[in-house]
């Protein structure tokens, strides 16, 4: 799995090492989008960013004290905050100047298949992301949710 791991930026793997370690959020989330698509798939683009989905409503005060906990871990010189109904967004920003966005999204449909596992986190499968993309292309079409969407069937990455 190392060649997997490439994918993904140092910053998103120092975040994801830091949720690995946390049960709460090991059991409430599930890594989705084009990261999770990119990184433990297709291998066929980069992207910056994390896409964590719950079934149940997020807990916003948990997800505070552990983006504040984050930012001491990381040395984080700020941390922007923003929502949109049951998506809360935070940009990430690292001394080294690189930002991270962070979105956690309440997303209370039922995964269609189980997905893979990378440490203790849960990933989606490429069907239900094939499933999401296409509904984030009829609310928002963005280029690289057209690229992503031409994944091979989800036969194809077993």
């Amino acid at each position: 799995m190392a060649s997997k791991i490439k994918i993904l930026t140092a910053e998103q793997e120092k975040f994801l090492d830091l949720i690995s370690q946390d049960s709460y959020f090991c059991k409430k989330f599930y890594l989705t989008g084009g990261t999770a698509l990119a990184a433990f798939y297709l291998f066929h683009r980069l992207s910056e960013d994390i896409d964590l989905f719950s079934k149940e409503d997020i807990n916003l005060l948990a997800v505070k004290a552990f983006v504040g906990k984050v930012q001491k871990e990381l040395k984080l010189e700020k941390i922007d905050y923003r929502q949109f109904l049951g998506l809360h967004t935070f940009q990430l920003f690292f001394p080294n100047k690189k930002i991270l966005k962070i979105d956690f999204n309440y997303y209370p449909f039922e995964q269609i298949e189980l997905g893979i596992k990378y440490k203790n986190i849960k990933i989606d499968s490429v069907l239900d992301i094939a499933v999401n993309k296409v509904q984030t292309i009829a609310m928002q079409p963005r280029s690289r949710d057209f690229i992503d969407n031409h994944a091979p069937s989800p036969s194809a990455c077993h």
